[in-house]
């Protein structure tokens, strides 16, 4: 209950600018499955907002020693960063996963956006690919063309204050 209220009244309105409306209760006429396109969307959006750091927090919210870790040293490693908390912290590895929880509570994600962390383009297994090939296997359109599906409208990003430096302006520095 409390994992639900917090996604509903304090993470949803502060992504989406506004809360949700009141649950009015169940209409049959409503197609619940959830589109391809937004969860699609969706493994991109949150993969964005990842942090390169692991924070570890003892009950009294207070770093162990080996906080902060790095996301490429502790990814797909669970059982290698538990043995290392027991063996450094006097047998707190059974604590491990919530020394982790805490430091995810107590520091503010990074805002969303159309960058990743270079551990997670660079050191999880092709992540950002895998997040760019599962776009086109199920039919992501492109950028440009979702803008206008969406919004009605089309602007190259420059009409946006968008600015990008090409590769050449690196060569001169």
């Amino acid at each position: 209950a409390v994992y639900q209220m917090t996604w509903e009244e304090k993470y949803i309105p502060a992504v989406l600018g506004e809360p949700l409306s009141k649950y009015e209760g169940y209409d049959p006429n409503v197609d619940a499955r959830v589109d391809v396109f937004f969860s699609t969307c969706s493994f991109r959006y949150g993969h964005s907002g990842m942090s390169s750091l692991v924070r570890l927090l003892d009950e009294e919210w207070e770093p162990l020693p080996q906080d902060p870790m790095l996301m490429r040293d502790v990814f797909n490693r669970t059982e290698e960063v538990v043995r290392l908390i027991s063996a450094q912290n006097n047998g707190l590895g059974r604590y491990a996963m919530a020394a982790v929880m805490r430091g995810l509570a107590h520091d503010a994600t990074r805002a969303p956006d159309a960058s990743f962390v270079d551990d997670m383009s660079l050191f999880m297994g092709g992540s950002v690919a895998k997040n760019i090939q599962r776009g086109r296997d199920n039919g992501l359109p492109p950028y440009n063309e979702a803008r206008e599906w969406f919004f009605g409208m089309y602007e190259p990003l420059e009409d946006l204050g968008y600015t990008s430096l090409g590769a050449e302006s690196y060569l001169d520095t």
